[in-house]
């Protein structure tokens, strides 16, 4: 279980990210499955920063929007593979379901957002 709150440092949104999560993993010998599902929520001023549209930025095709806080939801998978002593391979599958207020800015065309991340691991 993990929470995180995460802020602007250099105050450009002055928003702020909330999440929590659970993850359970589960071996079976060299690989391991990790499921994992999680809720984000974003607050305001970082909805109305990032996918927010200010009237001088307004086109015929991209109306004004002012964002609101909105509350996210994910699924997770990771997969690690040991393929040696320091060493393993990765992959982490995702799936969020955007919150309505970032769903309905103009600036997004998707309710959903999907991620696959893959690599390499040597540990000293």
């Amino acid at each position: 279980m993990s929470l995180e709150a995460v802020g602007d440092a250099l105050g450009n949104s002055k928003g702020r990210i909330f999440s929590l999560q659970y993850e359970k993993r589960f071996d079976f010998g060299d690989l391991a499955v990790t499921p994992r599902l999680g809720l984000r929520g974003a607050d305001r001023k970082y909805v109305d920063y990032y996918f927010g549209v200010r009237a001088p930025e307004a086109t015929a095709l991209r109306p004004a929007y002012i964002g609101d806080s909105a509350t996210q939801t994910e699924v997770g998978l990771r997969l690690t593979y040991a393929t040696g002593k320091n060493e393993m391979l990765f992959a982490d599958l995702s799936g969020m379901k955007l919150g309505r207020p970032v769903e309905n800015s103009p600036l997004v065309d998707r309710r959903y957002q999907a991620s696959v991340f893959a690599g390499w691991l040597y540990r000293v």
